[in-house]
């Protein structure tokens, strides 16, 4: 696990976590330097990870788009790029990087330590993508690819089209099959403080037997959580 220096900064990780993390990756650094600059986060100052997070973004979202193209060979483009965003949006990237044992890697200047910046997602996924990056500057392709296809396994088997379909959308195609008017949404409260504001949100429609109430920080995922309450209503024990 990584120290702090006297100047309050994290100092480099320990040997064992990084060795641990190539265990975790199933690939071995020839250049350990790439990977512990890839672990290295802006806040550090100079050497920070952001030319190979750059990097590993593109070559992350190539193996994610083909592996899906290759599985779902009857997916719309839309499907395709759904299913693309869900498996590599922040908080999967960051899930995974806690599993590969990342935040104790990782190498942040004073305000990120003070932010508890090892354990807030964006940070995280930026640090995998730059591991991505580094993977194929320190091997190759073929290499970056078979790594990344270790690592999402499970969420590649579990993924779906029909998984990635928001809730709002699944609640307007419910109702729009049995001929039913579309759900209309209604802010009922918003309370909270200015910067961290939660917004109450009804779903009205003729098919529920009650008003759908949800609750999120924004409109919009209030919106979503109401949708979701909606169909639990109508549907309890199916899938819509």
């Amino acid at each position: 696990m990584s120290v702090e220096n006297n100047a309050g900064r994290s100092a480099p990780p320990a040997a064992e976590a990084i060795a641990r993390l190539q265990t975790r990756l199933g690939y071995q650094f020839a250049d350990r330097s790439l990977l512990m600059r890839a672990c290295t986060h802006r806040s550090r100052g100079r050497g920070g990870n952001e030319r190979l997070e750059f990097l590993g973004d593109s070559l992350l979202g190539l193996t994610i788009a083909a592996a899906l193209f290759a599985r779902f060979p009857h997916s719309s483009e839309g499907e395709l790029s759904r299913m693309r965003a869900r498996l590599v949006c922040n908080q999967t990237l960051a899930q995974l990087a806690r599993d590969l044992g990342l935040p104790g890697c990782l190498v942040v200047g004073d305000s990120a330590r003070q932010a508890n910046g090892r354990e807030i997602d964006s940070i995280l996924a930026g640090a995998l993508e730059a591991i991505v990056g580094a993977l194929y500057l320190d091997g190759d392709f073929v290499t970056t690819q078979q790594t990344l296809l270790r690592i999402f396994a499970a969420r590649l088997r579990e993924i779906s089209p029909q998984l990635c379909v928001d809730a709002k959308t699944r609640l307007q195609e419910y109702l729009q099959k049995r001929a039913r008017p579309l759900p209309l949404y209604e802010i009922i409260e918003r309370a909270g403080k200015p910067n961290a504001p939660v917004f109450t949100v009804a779903c009205h429609s003729d098919a529920l037997a009650a008003i759908a109430v949800g609750s999120g920080g924004s409109r919009r995922a209030a919106e979503q959580c109401a949708a979701e309450r909606a169909l639990a209503m109508l549907s309890a024990d199916t899938q819509v």
